[in-house]
């Protein structure tokens, strides 16, 4: 449970139905534990979880207050993230120890403990299919 913004964040990967012309194929989400806030990123292949978390980390101060008006409490570095076991996270479990960020994975086979991810994305998918068939 987090008590100020930014300090955990709930990730999953979504595969997109089809490719987009510019070729990302995945999508990453990123919720906010504390305001429920949506970071999406697309990406051409699922091993570019570090890419996106690093310019997620470099720019999350400024997206949260851009959102938030008043955000006294964030100190400017993620405490926690939380993901499924997905093979992709594995780098990113070992990197982001640099900069004191721990990592938690769910049990195999449970997204119900990831579920604000994996609600996020099911959204997500729904938005997509519905542009896709307009």
């Amino acid at each position: 449970m987090a008590t100020r913004p930014g300090e955990v964040f709930h990730t999953d990967i979504g595969v997109l139905p089809i490719a987009s012309f510019s070729g990302y194929r995945y999508f990453i989400v990123f919720v906010d534990g504390y305001t429920h806030c949506v970071f999406t990123f697309l990406m051409r292949k699922r091993d570019e979880v570090c890419h996106v978390y690093e310019d997620l980390r470099r720019n999350i101060r400024d997206k949260i207050k851009y959102i938030y008006t008043v955000v006294s409490e964030y100190d400017d570095e993620i405490k926690r993230v939380q993901s499924d076991n997905g093979k992709e996270y594995e780098k990113l479990a070992r990197i982001i120890v640099k900069y004191g960020t721990r990592f938690r994975f769910t049990q195999a086979y449970t997204p119900q403990q990831n579920g604000m991810a994996e609600r996020r994305i099911r959204m997500v998918m729904g938005k997509a299919l519905c542009l896709l068939f307009e």
